[in-house]
């Protein structure tokens, strides 16, 4: 699963722990942010001091030093609580060093500042949707389905509700959102594998061309990926 600045192998959400999910988003989210500065710009408040804490945190961010990222973003946040992607960076961190309480309450207020920021919202979704909080199940369902409302052409919550539906075995429903993720992104290697597997599935023994289809866009997108090659053999042998 991943985020406007990222995206995601496909079985993550089954089986990669949260903080592993969010490793991948920060990584790949980090360099569209240093061009961000209309926050910056709005909040008066903001000095350089305060957006040059932020870049701060962001280089320890994209290194791996967390715990000095987490104390970068906290000094931003101290000098100007008002920029939504500070919060929504420190939520990142906190959430892979396992402070979840503190990375829930900062995904909530970045989104309290920021309600259109769908980046947030699509990673809270994943935040919600692997805490499996038993009074709140549906939580990732519905931030993503506010980030369609919010960006419709936003690929990876279509991308995240995908896998949601295809782990609940709503076939007809994955297919549906794997399909508008690569209409939006059709260089979405993954989701492409994903279509090809979801109809695979539902078609069974019967016709295997669109599935062989979409497996093929997806090797031909990423040809190291052995998985993918593997899937198609699996499909040619099955098509006879």
């Amino acid at each position: 699963m991943k985020s406007g600045r990222c995206k995601g192998e496909s079985f993550l959400f089954h089986f990669l722990p949260l903080a592993a999910i969010l490793l991948m988003f920060s990584v790949l989210c980090l360099p569209a942010a240093l061009s961000q500065d209309s926050e910056w710009d709005q909040d008066r408040t903001a000095g350089p001091k305060a957006l040059q804490m932020f870049k701060v945190g962001l280089k320890f961010q994209q290194s791996g030093d967390l715990q000095n990222a987490v104390e970068a973003y906290r000094r931003s946040i101290g000098i100007t609580p008002k920029i939504a992607e500070v919060h929504w960076r420190l939520a990142q961190c906190q959430t892979r060093l396992g402070s979840y309480t503190d990375a829930e309450a900062e995904f909530r207020q970045a989104l309290n500042l920021n309600g259109n920021f769908v980046e947030c919202r699509n990673d809270y979704g994943m935040f919600l949707a692997r805490r499996q909080d038993k009074n709140d199940p549906d939580g990732g369902v519905r931030e993503w389905k506010r980030c369609i409302q919010t960006k419709a052409d936003y690929p990876y919550p279509h991308y995240n509700l995908a896998m949601h539906y295809r782990e609940k075995g709503d076939l007809e429903n994955a297919i549906n959102y794997l399909e508008s993720t690569v209409r939006l992104k059709p260089d979405y290697s993954d989701a492409w594998k994903e279509l090809g597997l979801a109809i695979f599935e539902r078609a069974s023994s019967g016709d295997l061309s669109e599935a062989a289809e979409a497996l093929e866009k997806s090797a031909k997108l990423a040809p190291e990926n052995p998985k993918v090659h593997y899937h198609l053999g699996y499909i040619y042998s099955n098509k006879g």
